[in-house]
């Protein structure tokens, strides 16, 4: 008996020191895709001549942000005015534009809206499809110019960033 016992601990110790103590292994895969660096073409929205006063003036001619990138890919467009993030799918937004001579100056304000070029929907999101590698959006909207401005030129300008999403 005593033997069996002797025998039964050198098994025992033999079966535990080949077992794999719970281990186990799997493989951690790693993959890319290699695109091709998005351009971005951006022209002004120009307004032209404004009245003193001047209610919800449109562009004379729309403002267009084109955006090349890989076919078949998403982007996403983030565009800010100084410290503000504007966002692409609404019109609510007012930019103040500035007397380039009198910064003091009351501002005009711009309501930016933003429709695709080619259907002129309005943007409904901030991820962009880019079907054949291309995709360009109208910058238009209305401008109201105050009772009392400076005479002058006004200008403003939105960042605007595009990214791979």
């Amino acid at each position: 008996m005593k033997n069996l016992l002797i025998l039964l601990g050198i098994l025992t110790t033999s079966i535990v020191g080949f077992a794999d103590n719970g281990m186990v292994e799997e493989k951690l895969e790693i993959t890319a895709r290699i695109v091709q660096p998005l351009d971005l073409q951006v022209e002004p929205v120009r307004f032209g001549d404004v009245v003193i006063g001047e209610q919800n003036a449109t562009p004379i001619r729309d403002g267009i942000i084109t955006i090349v990138g890989e076919p078949s890919s998403n982007v996403k467009v983030e565009m800010r005015y100084k410290e503000k993030t504007i966002d692409i799918t609404s019109n609510g937004e007012e930019i103040a534009i500035l007397n380039e001579t009198n910064p003091e100056a009351p501002a005009l304000i711009y309501k930016p809206e933003f429709v695709y070029e080619e259907t002129k929907t309005p943007v409904s999101s901030n991820k962009i499809s880019l079907p054949d590698g291309t995709a360009s959006i109208n910058a238009r909207g209305n401008l109201i110019a105050p009772e009392n401005p400076t005479v002058g030129d006004y200008s403003g300008e939105i960042d605007v960033k595009v990214y791979y999403d």
